[in-house]
């Protein structure tokens, strides 16, 4: 099977321009090789171990930078995880605080209710030693205690 692209391959470049509203075609000038195929080859190993070397440079920095970003993730990671903890411990204790302060005034509130019982009680009580029914005057034997 024959590619029939090939030919195009093999043709020199050409640049198309358009210039007054005529298309131009001109070919594109290819400096000349020199020296022998063994030189070229050479300095061609040359220029793409060059190049080699940088890209090999250039990713060892990455990885390297890599590395570095990762410790300071985890290290950023186990200090968010204190930070965590200590929060959590923080709400706790208020939560303990906040439980102690209604502890407090409800206990205030139970005093104030148990006080106002004494004060009810004690406003309620008569004055005057109780009478009987049966002829309207105060029992005899009540008197001494009133």
């Amino acid at each position: 099977m024959v590619n029939y692209y090939l030919n195009y391959v093999v043709y020199p470049l050409k640049t198309l321009s358009f210039k007054d509203g005529v298309l131009l075609v001109d070919e594109v000038k290819v400096p000349k090789t020199r020296g022998t195929m063994e030189e070229r080859l050479q300095t061609l190993e040359d220029t793409t171990f060059r190049y080699a070397n940088v890209v090999e440079r250039g990713l060892d920095a990455h990885h390297f930078m890599n590395l570095k970003l990762e410790k300071k993730v985890e290290s950023y990671e186990s200090k968010m995880k204190d930070l965590e903890e200590k929060y959590a411990h923080t709400l706790s204790q208020l939560d303990t605080f906040q439980a102690l302060m209604w502890d407090v005034e409800n206990q205030n509130y139970e005093y104030e209710d148990c006080f106002k019982k004494i004060v009810e009680a004690a406003s309620s009580k008569f004055n005057d030693p109780p009478l009987s029914l049966y002829n309207g005057r105060p029992y005899p034997w009540k008197l001494k205690e009133w």
